[in-house]
């Protein structure tokens, strides 16, 4: 069973009601809740919150 875009955890970012897309995914949420905890828990933030989405939306 290969890696698909099915099975796919993706982060994205949000500010001010925009949503974008990062280069990060995960094949499971557990990954994927660790890494956006570290991001949203930054000593420097960076201004966006991040968060999980299952599959992506093109716009």
């Amino acid at each position: 069973m290969g890696l698909t875009m099915d099975n796919m955890i993706f982060v994205v970012m949000v500010q001010r009601g925009g949503i974008y897309s990062t280069d990060v995914a995960f094949k499971t949420m557990k990954a994927a809740e660790a890494y956006i905890y570290a991001k949203n828990h930054e000593l420097e933030p960076d201004g966006f919150r991040y968060l999980a989405k299952t599959f992506l939306q093109d716009k």
